[in-house]
């Protein structure tokens, strides 16, 4: 296989969707190869902490796990990936600590909010039905195993975060009328009364996405720095 910085790029926009505000529960599994792959230093294959983030201890193994899920994702579309032990590599394995310091991140800010979720909720969202194959070798099946958890996990977070940050959030019928006729030439002949509702709709989700957002900016603003040394 070709190994070159352009998968890593690639890697690079997966990590920044895994950051929306909506992240996905479960990695795309399609077609997986029977042929068992190995982690470049498994005979190393410790748990010695990589890094820390508020309490929450990130061992080698989540970044190995992390990595191979970026592997098996470049993988199944193709695209190069690193070699071990080259600039490239390492850039991966920044980018995978980085997804894992944010996840992290948000789950101790949550924390302070008094948002948990419970392993029972985090497995009934890993486990959702996504009609793909878990087919693969046993360190594939494994990666995005974790990949699944930790994204469900942290969806399941912000989703409760944003309930309770935005409970009292609300759209009063001026700023729907205010909206509706600056916004005039959308509804053509359209009546108000029919139109109000999905504008209060639209308005309501608009701030709380914001409200969300705020909060999401605050968290990542304060995390460290992913850390490899």
């Amino acid at each position: 296989m070709q190994h070159t910085s352009h998968g890593v790029r690639g890697l690079s926009t997966q990590c920044r969707m895994s950051r929306l505000i909506r992240v996905e529960g479960r990695a795309p599994r399609h077609q997986l190869s029977h042929v068992p792959r190995t982690f470049a230093n498994e005979h190393v294959h410790s748990l010695r902490q990589t890094q820390t983030v508020a309490g929450h201890k990130i061992t080698e193994k989540d970044l190995e796990l992390t990595v191979e899920h970026f592997h098996e994702e470049a993988d199944r579309e193709g695209k190069p990936f690193p070699a071990n032990d080259t600039a490239a590599y390492k850039q991966v394995e920044k980018i995978a600590l980085g997804l894992l310091v944010d996840q992290a991140s948000i789950r101790a800010a949550a924390a302070k909010l008094g948002v948990q979720v419970t392993e029972a909720q985090v497995d009934a969202k890993a486990r959702a039905p996504s009609g793909e194959s878990e087919e693969g070798g046993d360190i594939r099946v494994e990666a995005e195993a974790a990949f699944g958890r930790a994204s469900a996990r942290t969806q399941l977070i912000t989703e409760a975060v944003a309930r309770k940050l935005t409970a009292g959030v609300a759209v009063s019928v001026a700023a729907v009328h205010a909206y509706y006729r600056s916004h005039r030439a959308l509804y053509g002949s359209t009546a108000y009364a029919r139109v109000a509702p999905a504008i209060r709709s639209q308005l309501l989700s608009a701030r709380k996405n914001a409200v969300l957002t705020r909060w999401l900016a605050k968290v990542r603003v304060g995390e460290p720095k992913p850390n490899l040394d």
